[in-house]
């Protein structure tokens, strides 16, 4: 149904006929949403029939019944994304025609879980300038909503599907939040400060080149005793000390660490940029803007930090941050167990860490564990295939191997695109 542009970029094949736009429409809600319809009196087994018939227009569902769609629609789509992040998945091409209208996850192609962490990990290989990457996604989806919306109109004026629109950002941040507080086991208490918790978290994550799947996965081994829950406790490592050694374990090198903080734009081209706006050069006519600039320049810098770093500086340096952190978890960890005896005590920490080990994998399809199996069935073995799904089948079990359950090190990323 898409318009043609200024640019003379020619229409959508349906553009025009709105007929089979609402023909389309009542379909959709008729079979995927009939709750919307019951919930204004209308017959879900007569609703928009004739579905479509030449030359005959359909007569249109009542205006509120469309914005009840599109708001559903929105709740779920943004609530998926959330999801998402919180696996550490980037779905590699979230281009419009790769959203499914009944807020699934569809077209399965170069996605990827983010192993060392990078918020503008890209798991596609032809996504070169990080349009889909992990951090962009929720933008990228609540512009397709947009889309969608401009698509619908006139049957859902645009007034209407927008101020639904508005609501996107808040909805994401809402169910990030939950899920992220179950990843970490906050199950009695919602506090402002959780937020900054995580942030401070995935920043940490990325200092210290640490595994997202592996790091949420040890968050469940912090153990809080009926001592170390007093608020006078100072020193709360006794409580994170088997997650700390496991993270620190399983951090990658200096490899790993220089990857993720290399900036999208390529070093020598950030510094041929700031030498061009010394001589004068606007950002403008570089075809470039201030945020943008300020983005990759503010990467820039955190890389330069890490270039001339040896291995025993990173180690120190990585047991610091991860000290620090731990330590406000752990204080986050007693502000959700305050007031409890005990018995209470027992309870809430068996509650807690059975949750978070069904929030957070202990196994996921990394791109090397997909190429050993493929490489294998290539060769008419299907072993790997089949033990590949099983382990896969049941992803927050306990008895991975570690093969199953850890990123490749010291080796070149694989990369994956559509035609992979």
């Amino acid at each position: 149904f898409k318009a043609p542009n200024e640019m003379g970029v020619r229409s959508g094949p349906s553009y025009g006929r709105p007929d089979i736009k609402t023909a389309l429409l009542n379909y959709v809600i008729r079979a995927f949403y009939p709750e919307l319809l019951e919930a204004h009196g209308i017959d879900t087994t007569t609703a928009g029939i004739p579905a479509w018939q030449e030359g005959v227009s359909p007569t249109a569902l009542p205006t509120e019944v469309y914005r009840a769609f599109y708001a559903e629609l929105l709740r779920r789509t943004a609530r998926l994304v959330a999801l998402w992040q919180c696996v550490g998945w980037v779905h590699g091409v979230l281009n419009t025609d790769n959203m499914s209208i009944v807020g699934d996850t569809i077209d399965y192609g170069p996605f990827g879980f983010v192993e060392f962490f990078c918020p503008t990990h890209v798991s596609n290989g032809s996504d070169d300038r990080g349009y889909y990457c992990y951090r962009r996604q929720p933008d990228a989806v609540k512009f397709n909503m947009r889309k969608l919306a401009e698509a619908l109109a006139p049957l859902l004026p645009l007034e209407e599907s927008f101020a639904e629109l508005e609501k996107f950002d808040e909805i994401h941040h809402d169910a990030y939040m939950q899920q992220m507080r179950r990843k970490l086991g906050l199950i009695r208490t919602e506090k402002e400060e959780d937020a900054a918790l995580v942030a401070d978290l995935l920043e940490t994550m990325q200092a210290t080149a640490a595994d997202f799947t592996v790091t949420f996965r040890a968050m469940s081994d912090v153990t809080l005793t009926a001592g170390s829950i007093h608020p006078s406790s100072d020193d709360l490592s006794p409580t994170f000390q088997e997650a700390e050694a496991n993270i620190l374990r399983r951090l990658g090198g200096l490899v790993e660490l220089r990857r993720t903080l290399r900036p999208a734009m390529d070093p020598s081209r950030v510094q041929m940029v700031a030498g061009m706006l010394r001589q004068g050069v606007t950002l403008e006519q570089m075809g470039m803007d201030q945020d943008t600039w300020q983005q990759w320049l503010g990467a820039y810098k955190e890389y330069e930090k890490v270039i001339g770093l040896t291995a025993s500086e990173k180690e120190a340096r990585d047991k610091e941050l991860w000290r620090v952190w731990l330590t406000k978890y752990a204080r986050r960890l007693q502000k959700d167990a305050e007031g409890l005896d005990k018995d209470a005590l027992s309870q809430w920490e068996a509650d807690r860490r059975a949750l978070q080990n069904r929030s957070n994998p202990k196994a996921v399809l990394r791109n090397h564990m997909a190429q050993r199996a493929i490489e294998e069935a290539e060769r008419g073995e299907y072993g790997e295939v089949r033990r590949l799904v099983g382990v896969l089948s049941r992803p927050y079990d306990d008895d991975h191997e570690e093969r199953d359950c850890l990123p490749a090190v010291d080796t070149k990323p694989l990369v994956v695109t559509c035609s992979s």
